[in-house]
């Protein structure tokens, strides 16, 4: 999966996917918001409308484009694997530190 910063790479029907924690978010580009750039429209994983996303995100966040492959859902799952590590390892620290 390929890193997407710039929403003006995506073409209507392209899709991405940001991983966080155990959740996995899956959208679909629809367009740039006609009346504001700074925003585009997507659809989430049951075709419904979601609140504006504010094109920026692009950068804070880690989405990634997404084919729905064998492959996007393995580097999906080694993404939680990561996160589920850093959480143990988190949490193993605080119980050494006492608190």
């Amino acid at each position: 999966m390929e890193r997407v910063t710039d929403i003006n790479v995506l073409k209507k029907g392209d899709k991405i996917v940001r991983v966080y924690g155990d959740r996995v978010v899956i959208r679909e580009f629809i367009c740039i918001h006609p009346h504001n750039e700074k925003y585009s429209l997507f659809m989430d994983e049951n075709y419904d409308g979601i609140p504006k996303f504010y094109n920026e995100n692009l950068l804070s966040e880690q989405w990634y484009s997404f084919n729905d492959s064998k492959d996007d859902w393995k580097e999906i799952t080694y993404k939680q694997i990561e996160w589920h590590n850093i959480e143990l390892n988190r949490l193993s620290n605080r119980i050494k530190e006492g608190t």
